[in-house]
């Protein structure tokens, strides 16, 4: 749990140097404008994913996000 914790707080100081492709944020819009729904799938867990959605305001462009801590299942 602390060396969870500690990720958490690095990924927290370090967002704000985080920075989103320049064509990224239009082409979210015009899908989303355009009506087609956009989904998000990351290996990335559920903490630090809603955390980068939120700093980068785009957590309005998925409707739905599925992290890899939520995920369950074994391979074939």
């Amino acid at each position: 749990e602390p060396a969870y914790a500690r990720l958490q707080r690095y990924y927290a100081e370090h967002a704000a140097a985080l920075v989103v492709h320049a064509a990224l944020r239009p082409l979210l819009s015009e899908a989303r404008a355009a009506g087609v729904a956009c989904g998000l799938f990351t290996g990335r867990g559920s903490d630090s994913t809603r955390l980068i959605l939120e700093r980068l305001d785009l957590e309005w462009a998925f409707l739905a996000v599925a992290a890899g801590d939520e995920v369950t299942g074994t391979n074939p």
